[in-house]
């Protein structure tokens, strides 16, 4: 099993209102990834949400499309798989998670 620490300077922020998540209960054809939370999968059409949604738990992520990390997510805890499944995850700041605590597996990228 391979892990990966991508690094980036993050500001503290992982509280996240209902608003911000912009999810559905079912995963849908245009979310670009989906969590899973002690079996419940909740699909992201935002994959900034969908890192934040798993933070601090035991969380599968899979990534259902490539897709742009356009602000800087922070891991703090948990232990979270990322199964990428070929798709592509890119940041315009080349660098977007960090990971302060927590085991975090990445597959298939």
């Amino acid at each position: 099993m391979g892990y990966a620490a991508f690094p980036v300077h993050a500001e503290k922020n992982t509280e996240i209102s209902s608003a911000e998540k912009i999810m559905s209960e079912e995963p849908q054809a245009d979310d670009v990834a989906s969590v899973t939370i002690n079996g419940t999968t909740t699909g992201y059409a935002d994959i900034a949400n969908a890192f934040n949604a798993a933070n601090g738990n035991t969380a599968a992520i899979t990534i259902q499309q490539n897709c742009t990390l356009n602000q800087d997510v922070e891991i703090n805890g948990g232990d979270i798989t990322i199964y990428g499944q070929g798709y592509t995850v890119t940041s315009p700041s080349g660098t977007a998670i960090t990971i302060n605590g927590g085991i975090v597996g990445v597959h298939d990228f």
